[in-house]
């Protein structure tokens, strides 16, 4: 599990548990390592895919491109 601190109860029932601090000097939380985590992940599953991981993103890009929910040219 991905989680904040409010989680912990369920930790217990868990083979792998990694907990992200929400906590900043700022007036809101922040998901920077959480994010990044996720991201790495991401990539490692994609990469671990390879060409099947490619075909899948582009056939994702190209429903959004289609519905119009990307930003760009």
């Amino acid at each position: 599990m991905l989680a904040d601190p409010s989680a912990r109860a369920h930790a217990a029932r868990l083979d792998w548990t990694l907990e992200f601090p929400l906590a900043s000097p700022s007036a809101f939380d922040s998901y920077a390592a959480a994010a990044s985590l996720v991201s790495l992940l991401a990539g490692a599953v994609l990469t671990a895919l390879g060409q099947e991981g490619a075909e899948r993103v582009r056939g994702v890009r190209s429903r959004y491109a289609a519905l119009g929910e990307l930003e760009g040219p």
